[in-house]
């Protein structure tokens, strides 16, 4: 079988991955933009990799939820096909404190969240509790409670390209090819000859897409030496989602601002403040780190920021992941591949 995926992003990454666990016999052509594989030009490259369908009930839907959990399940699996796949996945579970001004907040997202999950999905914790998961925290600075979220996780974005781009140059069954492809059309001799052409270029494919737009996303990475925290922490924020993303040798992922808007120019004065007032608060070792990139980017939307897919014939768009190409890119990749790849391909070698 021949597919061709036009978009070198991290959704196409995961689904030719996924081609690649559950088709024996794909070959792949990838088209992007980019000069090679190792340039990186879509918003999931910067992002905080994160895979979180319990922290962020507060702001999905109860299906975005559900598909996240089963991310939970596949990005493990997944990551068997990688010669290299240690610390990509990392499952350290998230931590979400709240100051004391913010506890309504808090409140608030926390009976949202216990009223739809397990307890073992998502623990009401105390001071003494969290200072045993977290001894460096000052948990003085915090509201008397927080919530751990076990089963949450993390990829280690950097590692993950790095090694996606190692196992897709060294398979025989992999052609990439630096094509700017504005139009799908299947006249292109680049797309003849396949059974199926996804689209996952994201606000590249504005043409495909009602209501198409950017949410802009800022963030920092910096090192810390003088921090120890060995779990995601998310902080409730007035106007933003943050998290703090450890990634191992003292390097912290702090993470995100949401604006609307279309522009990919460097992070704002404002969202700086916001972001490294966060991180003084959180751990005073934070004062002496050393901000070593900043990142924004524009993540494509749809209405209820929920992702959607659409077919054309041999052609499936995939689009609108918004923040959401972690949490839910492994699942929907997933059904694209038994709903028609498979399904379809049984029902015709059946035929």
């Amino acid at each position: 079988m021949k597919v061709a995926i036009i978009g070198a992003g991290l959704v196409g990454r995961i689904l030719a991955l996924s081609c690649f666990q559950r088709i024996p016999d794909i070959k792949i052509k990838l088209f992007d933009r980019a000069e090679n594989l190792q340039t990186h030009l879509g918003c999931g490259a910067f992002s905080a990799g994160m895979v979180a369908p319990f922290s962020e009930f507060d702001i999905n839907y109860p299906e975005l939820s559900q598909l996240g959990q089963e991310s939970l399940i596949l990005w493990p699996q997944l990551m068997k096909i990688l010669p290299s796949p240690q610390k990509i996945f990392n499952q350290n579970g998230t931590l979400i404190v709240a100051h004391h001004h913010d506890a309504t907040d808090f409140q608030q997202l926390e009976q949202r969240i216990t009223k739809n999950f397990l307890p073992t999905q998502a623990c009401l914790l105390d001071h003494q509790t969290l200072k045993a998961l977290e001894p460096e925290l000052n948990q003085q600075k915090f509201y008397q409670k927080s919530l751990q979220l076990p089963y949450e996780a993390n990829i280690n974005v950097p590692k993950f390209y790095a090694e996606t781009t190692n196992f897709f140059l060294h398979s025989k069954q992999f052609i990439y090819q630096q094509r700017n492809i504005d139009n799908v059309n299947l006249n292109l001799p680049e797309l003849k000859n396949v059974d199926y052409i996804f689209d996952t270029r994201g606000l590249g494919a504005k043409q495909y897409f009602t209501n198409l737009h950017g949410v802009r996303g800022e963030a920092l990475l910096v090192r810390a030496k003088d921090v120890k925290l060995q779990h995601t922490i998310r902080l409730i924020h007035p106007r933003h989602k943050i998290y703090i993303v450890p990634r191992g040798a003292g390097l912290y992922y702090i993470g995100a601002t949401i604006i609307h808007g279309e522009d990919n120019s460097a992070i704002s004065v404002k969202s700086m403040l916001d972001l490294t007032s966060a991180l003084y608060t959180v751990h005073p070792g934070f004062l002496e780190a050393r901000i070593l990139k900043t990142f924004a980017q524009s993540r494509p939307t749809l209405l209820k920021a929920t992702p959607t897919t659409k077919r054309e014939n041999n052609i499936i768009y995939l689009n609108g992941f918004h923040r959401h190409g972690h949490l839910l890119g492994p699942t929907i990749c997933h059904k694209i591949i038994n709903n028609i790849i498979n399904k379809e391909h049984h029902d015709k070698n059946y035929a």
